[in-house]
This record gives structure tokens, sequence and C-alpha cells, in this order.
């Protein structure tokens, strides 16, 4: 496949992506609209991070990101960062002139996800353009339209950080394919700013920081001009940006704390050190010649800096969820669906597996064919360093395949557009129509899509924000305000919709909230129970109706607290205050007799 940037295409780049986005928004602005106005959310996240704006907006400090309606009377400080409420803040600031506060986040639900895929569909037509050729950016463009894991997080509603991290990856991705094919300088500063940024909104992205790092490191290794000048441009800003991050960022009474799981401290000296480290091979690199010593002293400069960090923060080595107790773990962290291994979903969802990781590894194919066979195209490295590292991620944890597949889109590209082009040169009838089509059936999205419709989707699981609406919500929020024990997965949805304060919610830094939740609703005696409200003070007892006896993680055990309140059997200990329980997806709400305050 031709890589010039002039291939005979004269139309621009975004007028593709433009004409995709418009059919792509407006299809999913006329399915979610009636949902999202009715802030009827699929995801508890993107809950919490409306909870967390309208906080901001109201009161809060920039860097404070407590929540003191969880877990009271002491609250939880989130491990999030406010840099992904801008925008909404803005949209709901913007919108409030003219309407209510539940109007206004509704607009915001609407507006910035929609804005953000705009901004993915341009991104990925504009690397494709300049990586492939311009022929390739409407493929590009309509390739991207039907990678649901990467596009899924711009849907409307989606307001959580992930759909950022996929678009600061593609941004740091196109910096070093730029760098590769011989760009400017200023591309080193850019991915310096976006890795900084991406780690601060969430250091889940260290990956596709170190993709980066390690794409440019690799350059310097195998002796591109040069590539070790940009490591070190990018690793000093990086290094700045990062600083000025943390200052302001972080409350002054915590400066010196190491958290694991968001910027702190910890990944500032580790950034510091690599910046270092970098510029300790610049300065050797007379001396360092040749493939293989250059390659040993890179080795050495991420040992040391990974032995000094860890030295000094070694309740990192296990990772963000180090703190987290062994049966919350067991209990709430593994049932999280996008928690869970390539393998777990292979066993379980061969389709799911399918959606998640056929592009991935299409595209890890295609690129390192490319290298192996055509190495004089600079740009098959970087896309190969940076979906390895991503497709890793994604097999231990599935969320790692939004950032995978939207990386998949550009080094896939060349194995759809040969389809595109073998079955064009062969179809008698509308020859582009029929080569799309092909090109289509062969898309993970649509194999998974088809593989749904032979098999018949099952429709006896209840969806897990199935109560999430406000109107099944009127009856908690007429009682006077008080604590709630709910579900972890419904804490979020209450806590935006009520004035209520709750236990539990699914978050890590609210391990004993989530504990007592999942204790509670599975407690097998009152006593149990009984003694659980009673450590938490929770006023009230909300759940969803369901028609099988779910708990907080789809426990059916029928000797369950849940499975009794579900079916009516209500203890003398408590009286119900919701409405009788018929229709699946309605708040079963009952009143504690025991607690204190009552």
């Amino acid at each position: 496949m031709s890589t010039s940037n002039n291939d005979g295409a004269t139309t621009p780049f975004w007028l593709s992506a433009l004409g995709i986005w418009l059919v792509l928004a407006t299809a999913m602005l006329i399915a979610g609209f009636d949902r999202v106005t009715a802030l009827d959310l699929n995801d508890s996240d993107d809950y919490m991070r409306l909870v967390q704006v309208e906080r901001w907006l109201e009161s809060a400090a920039w860097n404070d990101l407590t929540e003191p309606r969880m877990m009271p009377p002491q609250g939880v400080t989130l491990h999030w960062s406010r840099l992904p409420d801008l925008p909404i803040a803005a949209v709901i600031s913007v919108a409030g002139l003219w309407t209510d506060r539940d109007d206004a986040a509704a607009a915001a639900l609407l507006v910035v996800p929609t804005i953000y895929l705009l901004v993915f569909l341009l991104l990925i037509s504009w690397i494709a353009a300049r990586t492939f050729g311009p022929r390739t950016a409407p493929l590009a463009a309509l390739l991207a339209a039907f990678a649901i894991p990467a596009t899924g997080q711009f849907m409307p509603g989606r307001i959580d950080h992930h759909g950022l991290q996929v678009l600061l990856a593609l941004v740091m991705l196109a910096g070093v394919l730029r760098i590769y094919a011989g760009s400017r300088r200023q591309w080193p500063v850019i991915i310096g700013i976006a890795a900084a940024v991406s780690l601060a909104i969430g250091v889940e992205s260290l990956p596709q920081v170190a993709a980066a790092y390690a794409a440019l490191a690799l350059g310097w290794v195998l002796g591109r001009d040069g590539m070790l000048r940009h490591t070190v441009i990018m690793a000093v800003t990086t290094a700045a940006a990062t600083a000025l991050i943390l200052l302001f960022a972080v409350p002054r009474n915590a400066y010196y704390a190491a958290a694991c799981d968001s910027l702190s401290l910890a990944y500032g000296t580790a950034v510091a050190l690599v910046a270092a480290g970098i510029l300790a091979l610049w300065i050797m690199d007379r001396w360092l010649g040749g493939t293989l010593m250059r390659l040993v002293a890179s080795g050495l400069v991420l040992i040391i800096v990974a032995a000094v960090t860890l030295v000094a923060y070694p309740g990192c080595l296990e990772g963000p969820y180090t703190a987290l107790p062994d049966d919350v773990k067991s209990q709430w962290l593994e049932t999280i669906a996008e928690a869970r291994g390539a393998f777990s979903v292979l066993a379980d969802d061969p389709l799911g597996f399918i959606l998640y990781f056929a592009l991935p590894l299409i595209g890890l194919a295609v690129a390192v064919r490319g290298f192996i066979t055509r190495r004089e195209e600079a740009h098959w490295l970087p896309l190969a360093v940076f979906l390895i590292t991503s497709l890793a991620v994604a097999l231990l944890q599935i969320r790692g395949g939004n950032v995978a597949n939207a990386i998949a889109i550009i080094a896939a590209l060349p194995f759809y557009y040969a389809i595109q082009q073998w079955v064009s040169a062969r179809a008698r009838i509308l020859p582009l129509l029929t080569s799309v089509l092909a090109m289509l059936l062969v898309s993970p999205t649509v194999i998974y899509a088809l593989g749904q419709l032979a098999k018949g989707q099952a429709a006896d699981e209840p969806a897990p924000m199935a109560c999430a609406v406000p109107e099944s919500l009127e009856k908690l929020k007429s009682l006077e305000q008080g604590i709630v024990m709910a579900p972890p997965n419904l804490g979020p949805v209450l806590l935006r919709h009520t004035d209520h304060a709750v236990i539990g919610a699914n978050y890590h830094r609210n391990p004993d909230g989530i504990r007592h939740a999942i204790r509670f609703f599975t407690a097998e005696s009152d006593e149990d129970a009984r003694q659980i409200l009673a450590e938490t003070r929770a006023d009230y007892i909300a759940f969803c109706s369901t028609p099988q006896p779910y708990g907080p993680h789809g426990v059916k055990t029928e000797g369950t607290l849940s499975y009794r309140l579900n079916n009516g059997d209500v203890p003398a200990w408590l009286t119900r205050d919701s409405e009788a329980m018929t229709a699946p997806g309605t708040v079963l709400v009952f009143r504690s007799l025991t607690t204190i305050g009552n």
C-alpha cells in the first residue's frame, strides 16, 4: 500500500470525517436523546462525574475532589482529576443561564461527547492521511465509526474521562508518527504536554505514555537521526507540565502524599527521573556507538528510574489498588466487567472477545509484517510499539481495549484498504459501495452484531442501571435527608438525584462502604444485617427490584436479605416506604427502625 501523501486525492481529510460525524452523531443523538435528557445514564461513573462537576460549580475548590456524602461523616476523596470537568462545567454554566439544573446537565451530556466524537474522527482521518495517503482518510473515518470499543466512549451521556484518554493517546501517536516522518520539533512538545495531561486525568494512561517514550527511544537505538533530541524535548516538557499540574491540582496538605492511584509526587518523581535519565543519555551519546550499547544504556536508565522510584515509594509496587483489602478485591473489583482479563472474556463471551480484540490483533499483525517486509517505511515501528503496549493492558483489563481499538484503526488500515481495492476491481455493480460493504463485513463490530443476531440476545438479566431514572427515585427523594444503604453501583445515582448520603459507591477509595454494602445485601441473618446498619448509621435501604433476587453484584442466593426483601419478606426492624413491588426496574425503599436517630 502506498504511503505517499500525494496519491491523487484532492478531498481534504476533514471533509470525510465531518460527513461521517454528521451521520453518526445524528444517529447517536436520536437513539439516546430521550434517555439522556431524562438523566438516565448507562454508567455510574458518568453520574459521579456529574456530581463532581456540579459540586465544583456550587462551592468546591478546584483541587477539592472529596465527596462528603459518600461514607459520611468523613467522606471519600476520589482519585479523579478536575481536568475532564472543564468542558462539562463550561456547557453547564452557559446552558444554566437559560434553563434549570437538570436541563443544563442534559445539555452537557449531549454536547460534550458529541464534540469529542468529532475530534476523534478528525484525528483518525488526519493520521491516516499523513501516514498512508489522503485516499485512506474516508476509509479510516468509516472504520472508526465501526470500532465500537473506541467510538462507544463518545456516546451521548458518556462524560467520564475514558474518551479524553483515547483522544490523548491518538495525539501522542500522531506526534510520534510525525517525528518518524521527519516533521518539525513542535511535536515533542505536543507529545510531552499530552502525556502530562493524560497522566493527570488518570494514571491508567501510563502505558500509552510509556509507548511514546519507547517508540522514540527505539528510534534512537536503531540509529535514526535526531531521535534522541526529540526524546529529550518530550521528556523535559512532560516533567515541566507534570510539575505545573501537580502544583495546582494537589491540595497543599497533600503535596508530599505518595498516592499510587492518581497523579502525585510518586509519579512526578518518576517523570522527573525519566527526564534526567534521557538527558544523561543525550550527554553520553557520543560515547554510545552502536545499537547494542544504546540498548544497554537505555535499559540501565529504565532500571535505575524504576528502582529509585520504588525504593522511594514501595507502596506503588503493587499498582493503584495496593491499599484495597483482599476481600473487597475478590467480592467487588474482580466482578467489574471492564476490569476482567482477555482470557476471562474469551471463555465467557467469545463474541465479546472478537469485538474488543480482533481489530487490535489485525492491526498488530499488519504492523509487524510491515516492519519486517517494508522497514524503510518508518511508521510501522511506532504503530507496533503502541499496539503491543495497549494490547498488553487490554489482556489484563478489557478497558484497555478502548485505546487499543483506536490505535488499531490506523494500523489495520492497509488490511481493510486492500480488501476494498480487491473487491472494487472485481465488482461489476456499484464497485465502490460493494467494496465498502465487503470491508465492513469483516469488521469486528459487524461480526459481533451478526453473531448476536444468530444466537439471539437473552434478556433475562436486568440492566446494571435499570432503576437509575429520576422518576423511579421519587419516593426516596421525598423522604427526610438521611444516609442510604444501597448497592455500590446505585450510589452515584442517588448522589446525583437525591440529597441523601450513601454508604457504598463503586470506587476503590471507598473500600469500607463497598464492604458494608456487600455484606448487608448478602447477609443471611437478621443479626448480621442489623449490626451493619448500626455501624454505618444508615437510615434507609434502597435497591432495584428485579425479576431475579439480585444482590449488589449478581448474588442470587435465596437466603440473602436482598432476596427476602425483593420477595416481600420484610423483617420487623424495617418498614417499607416504597410502593408495592411490581415492575422490574423500580427502586425498593425501606426505613430502618433500629438505627440511631430513628
